[in-house]
């Protein structure tokens, strides 16, 4: 697509309109003085007489601007600047001709349209929703339905009373943020230092949740996206404050619903208690009697309950195992070799290896 740019006014009257053809990462020039083009043509675009800014520049100050990258040349009775990367659509430009070092630059101010804006982003989804969380939760999820902008993390989640008193500090805040590739999926931690049993946060600002209470998590309306569009309204979500779990999950108490030999039907897991929903579908696999993996997708449930695997094949009969690896973690960071708040004196620390421990079952 083509914009085009008439000038009028730089030059004699009797000079015909400059007039400037502008595509994503090309600017062409017609109308320009017969001398002024012999000059140009005759440095062959191997100078800095012709260049763009971005952006509009006080001609004072464009010695301290950085140039955009790009070549030049005469082309017949046009001039033709080719930048190296596309211009920005909805920001000026300005282009400047100074054939010779010692004249007054001419300027001309051009901009391609602003991008359409995507709809704004939509907070999707909170984990754990539950009603009630312990007092030792580690972590909390929000999943977003479009890539969101990057630095507002903790200045836009924050944790109220239902009084609208904020509580102080709840999250450990990370500079780079933690956002999965997409940037649609936020890991907010927890303190740690506020949750560990006998380190000095804890004991100097006590726990981030405080057992008994009713507490809401705050998502401002104000976060931007990527495109710097805002969510639009505050979301909140209500839970009550439980008492801390310092119990590891169990996988010898899981239920297991087998499907049967010929069907595609999913393979049920209800884990025995809420488990981390993101780590359960990293941390979960399938094997048969041969510890060869059988194909197939896993899915978890919204609340982290349950999760199903469902074959790519029909079941066959014969020995299966469900592998689960020993880092997989309840909502309070407990995992399947130790608690979140194991002791952290003599020879416990870091005490142990992670490894897979096997559920075995038949189908027949």
């Amino acid at each position: 697509m083509i914009w085009i740019c008439l000038w009028f006014g730089l030059f004699d009257p009797s000079q015909q309109a400059v007039q400037l053809e502008v595509t994503a990462r090309s600017v062409m020039v017609t109308g320009l003085p017969a001398t002024t083009l012999a000059t140009l043509a005759a440095q062959d675009g191997a100078t800095s007489a012709v260049r763009v800014y971005f952006d509009r520049n006080d001609l004072v100050n464009l010695a301290d601007q950085p140039a955009l990258m790009g070549q030049w040349r005469v082309v017949g009775e046009r001039l033709q600047f080719q930048a190296r990367f596309p211009f920005r659509g909805g920001y000026d430009h300005l282009l400047v001709i100074q054939p010779e070092a010692d004249e007054v630059p001419q300027t001309f101010l051009f901009s391609l349209p602003a991008p359409e804006k995507p709809p704004a982003a939509q907070l999707t989804g909170i984990f754990p929703n539950a009603d009630t969380v312990p007092a030792n939760l580690l972590r909390w999820y929000l999943f977003f339905d479009r890539p969101m902008a990057h630095g507002y993390a903790y200045r836009m989640v924050r944790v109220e009373t239902p009084s609208g008193d904020v509580v102080a500090a709840p999250f450990v805040v990370v500079a780079e943020e933690l956002w999965d590739p997409s940037h649609r999926r936020l890991t907010l931690f927890l303190d740690p230092g506020r949750i560990k049993r006998g380190v000095g946060p804890r004991q100097s600002h006590g726990l981030p949740l405080q057992p008994g209470r009713e507490l809401e998590l705050v998502i401002d309306g104000r976060w931007p996206d990527a495109h710097g569009s805002a969510l639009g309204q505050d979301v909140r979500h209500r839970f009550r404050v439980t008492a801390e779990d310092d119990r590891s999950p169990e996988p010898k108490a899981w239920r297991l619903s087998v499907p049967k030999v010929g069907e595609r039907t999913p393979l049920q897991v209800t884990f025995d208690e809420v488990l981390d929903r993101e780590q359960a579908k990293r941390f979960l696999a399938l094997a048969d009697g041969t510890d060869t993996a059988v194909a197939g997708t896993w899915l978890v449930a919204d609340d982290g309950l349950t999760a199903s695997f469902e074959p790519a094949q029909p079941w066959r009969a014969g020995d299966y195992q469900l592998q689960i690896y020993s880092r997989l973690e309840d909502l309070a960071g407990n995992n399947l070799r130790q608690t979140f708040n194991r002791p952290m004196t003599g020879d416990q620390v870091g005490a142990g290896a992670h490894r897979t421990i096997t559920r075995s079952f038949q189908i027949r």
